[in-house]
């Protein structure tokens, strides 16, 4: 039992220290934050284009035909969002609101575990948790109107949550050890 104390212990504190340093560095750099995502995101779908049009050339199946459709409209989506990434700047605020709400979600299950072993302190957990669901939900619903807005908030909620995280893992491992 203690090996996987250990281990929940170890992966959520990494998770945790990650989630920190991604919420700095979208806190500090909103701005070109979501540009540089919205690139990573357009070369990544460039290269499944490429490959599923490579895939086409070398394969004789009757299904490859798909491939080519689409490797021509992943190359075509990733090339238009690398070229002009406002474009898809909205669907990741989207995407980082339903992440955000949904580990929002599963901090409140973690509070709730906590209460139910009779921590002290389970209630911090538990208001990180609403905090962290609330800001999904705004980044969710605000995207279109105040999407440097929503990136900071995103920044702030990932802050928000690696420190709960921190101090869930911390909590469990003293509680186990």
């Amino acid at each position: 039992m203690k090996h996987s104390i250990a281990d929940f212990f170890e992966d959520r504190t990494l998770i945790a220290i990650a989630t920190i340093i991604l919420g700095v560095v979208l806190a500090l750099l909103h701005s070109a934050a979501i540009k540089i995502v919205c690139i990573i995101l357009g070369v990544i779908a460039m290269g499944l284009g490429i490959y599923f049009i490579l895939k086409y050339l070398t394969a004789s199946e009757k299904y490859s035909r798909y491939n080519l459709l689409a490797g021509l409209v992943l190359g075509a989506v990733g090339l238009s969002v690398v070229i002009s990434p406002s474009t898809i700047e909205n669907i990741v605020a989207v995407i980082f609101g339903i992440l955000i709400l949904f580990h929002g979600i599963t901090d409140l299950v973690d509070a709730i575990k906590l209460q139910k072993h009779n921590y002290k302190l389970w209630f911090l957990s538990l208001i990180f948790a609403i905090v962290t669901v609330i800001i999904g939900i705004l980044l969710i619903i605000l995207q279109n109107q105040v999407l440097h807005s929503v990136t900071l908030l995103l920044g702030i909620a990932l802050i928000i949550d690696g420190i709960m995280g921190l101090w869930t893992a911390l909590k469990v491992k003293k509680s186990n050890v």
